[in-house]
């Protein structure tokens, strides 16, 4: 495996993790999924799948701090946002078509 994709797969575990994590934080306040398997507040319209929402977040916040980061790693690091940029496009179009 080369450092690229060691970085990568870093990166999409971190991600993995955070995501993970958050949902158990928000375990309490989260409803019920539906018989569609998509989460519902009581009388309320649906809103954007609060899941997808906070990765939006954390990749954005993980492509600034490559973007922030002082060494290329011989075109790793360069390449590492490439891979979040494309990850932040792919997590749009969930978010735009989560209806």
């Amino acid at each position: 495996m080369n450092k690229a994709t060691i970085l990568a797969a870093i990166g999409i575990a971190s991600l993995a993790l955070g995501t993970v994590g958050d949902s158990f934080a928000q375990s309490a306040v989260t409803p019920a999924p539906t018989a569609s398997g998509r989460h519902f507040a009581a009388n309320a319209k649906h809103d954007r799948d609060p899941r997808l929402v906070r990765a939006m977040r954390q990749e954005n916040n993980a492509l600034k701090n490559l973007e922030a980061a002082d060494h290329d790693s011989q075109g790793h690091r360069a390449k590492a946002a490439e891979l979040m940029r494309q990850a932040i496009a792919e997590t749009k179009l969930a978010i735009k078509d989560d209806k």
